[in-house]
């Protein structure tokens, strides 16, 4: 892998997913959203690498995600083999992967189609490489996705680059920038579709907060758990 592959900005909303080459990222304000559509058992692996500019392009941590029978996690250059997550995984064969880390406190959150599944505090309790520091202390700049190693978002994944707050709120992404249904969904368009049996929370108006039907049903799921729409925080 050569590190001065030319660094590309993605701003927020839903993009096809670059491969191989470094894409500028901050994750002091922003978090991750990964779509994948493998199931388990297809040995498909989500892949992704944090790079540091500012150390000549140094490797700061990987995360990679693998569907073996069952979904589990591994971070290299601190994991010593794949672990289960913390909470059971959403059934949806498309899920939404979300990464937030906060460097300065070495926590890693993961969440899939806005549940948390992993909240962690890298240590040397947790991290069992004994020179795990030397890469993941550092900040990341940007990520890498190897063409060879990521293989769960080779045809259909997106990525998306979304608000990370200390607050804890998430946007909706730019593709989906309306909330609905409470916080948990965005959708694409600003009404919703018309289902009677839902009453005035569906019945083709602008969409709300609170609506509950989406146009054409062209949704997201939250990233986080519970947005605002984009544009609002």
């Amino acid at each position: 892998k050569q590190w001065y592959q030319r660094r590309v900005a993605i701003t927020a909303g839903m993009t096809k997913v670059k491969r191989d080459e470094s894409i500028l990222w901050n994750p002091d304000t922003e978090s991750l959203t990964i779509s994948t559509d493998s199931g388990t058992e297809s040995m498909d692996a989500v892949n992704v690498a944090f790079e540091n500019e500012n150390e000549g392009w140094a490797w700061a941590g990987t995360v990679e995600i693998l569907f073996d029978e069952k979904i589990e996690y591994y971070l290299d250059g601190c994991s010593s083999s794949y672990q289960a997550f913390d909470a059971t995984l959403p059934t949806e064969t498309q899920k939404y992967w979300t990464i937030k880390y906060n460097n300065a406190a070495l926590n890693l959150v993961i969440y899939c189609n806005g549940v948390e599944i992993l909240n962690l505090v890298l240590s040397d309790s947790v991290c069992k490489n004994s020179d795990w520091r030397d890469n993941w202390k550092l900040k990341p700049t940007h990520i890498w996705i190897d063409a060879n190693l990521d293989t769960a978002s080779d045809n259909t994944g997106f990525i998306d680059f979304g608000e990370s707050t200390t607050t804890g709120l998430h946007e909706c992404p730019a593709s989906h920038p309306y909330v609905y249904y409470n916080g948990e969904y965005c959708c694409k368009s600003n009404l919703e579709k018309v289902y009677s049996p839902q009453g005035a929370k569906c019945d083709g108006s602008v969409i709300q907060s609170d609506s509950l039907c989406c146009q054409g049903d062209e949704h997201m799921p939250c990233p986080s758990g519970r947005c605002q729409s984009y544009g609002a925080i």
